[in-house]
């Protein structure tokens, strides 16, 4: 799998979390609101990525590759 394709998974499974957060409760919402900023930064930081990597598309992103993973894993 390429780098390209990773981030858009990673990107899907956001858009997943953020629609799940819109369905909630309020009552839900509260615990975990101080991170839902946090949540839209990182979206944007992948969408920047992959525009990136489509206008761009540097030889090597194994930079970018082992500094998302080692932010996004968990």
């Amino acid at each position: 799998m390429n780098f390209s394709a990773e981030l858009a998974g990673w990107r899907a499974k956001f858009k997943g979390v953020a629609k799940k957060f819109d369905a909630s409760s309020c009552a839900d919402k509260s615990p975990v609101l101080p991170y839902v900023n946090d949540l839209h930064l990182v979206r944007e930081e992948f969408e920047d990525r992959i525009q990136r990597l489509r206008s761009v598309c540097p030889t090597d992103w194994e930079p970018d590759k082992k500094k998302f993973e080692g932010r996004y894993s968990d």
